[in-house]
């Protein structure tokens, strides 16, 4: 996965649109970008009936897109974590 202008590109060549590069999960694991977008086709159930490419629906994300993002997310906030454990001397 690898940043890109307006989000992220999954090795699979799919474009995810994340504002300022913004990615979390809510409560009932719904996937959401920026402060108010919602990244439909990575919830688990996203239906292929609701693929409408008229309306600018995306087909469901495949197991490996969704494991790549789950893995890029866990080093991000792994290295958020690192970063609070041992945060740099700053200067004063």
């Amino acid at each position: 996965m690898i940043a890109t202008e307006d989000g992220y590109q999954l090795s699979s060549g799919r474009k995810i649109y994340a504002n300022k590069g913004i990615i979390g999960i809510d409560p009932d694991w719904g996937v959401f970008e920026g402060y108010d977008g919602y990244i439909d086709e990575a919830k688990l159930g996203y239906a292929w009936l609701d693929y409408d490419p008229a309306i600018g629906g995306r087909l469901p994300f495949t197991q490996a897109e969704a494991l790549e993002l789950a893995d890029f997310m866990l080093r991000r906030w792994q290295e958020y974590r690192d970063m609070w454990a041992n945060p740099p001397i700053l200067a004063r």
